[in-house]
């Protein structure tokens, strides 16, 4: 994951699993 898109997805997902 060399893009900063691909970063911010990840966070936000585990922002999600995190939250769940």
């Amino acid at each position: 994951f060399g893009r900063p898109e691909g970063s911010m997805l990840i966070r936000w997902l585990h922002s999600h699993l995190n939250g769940e």
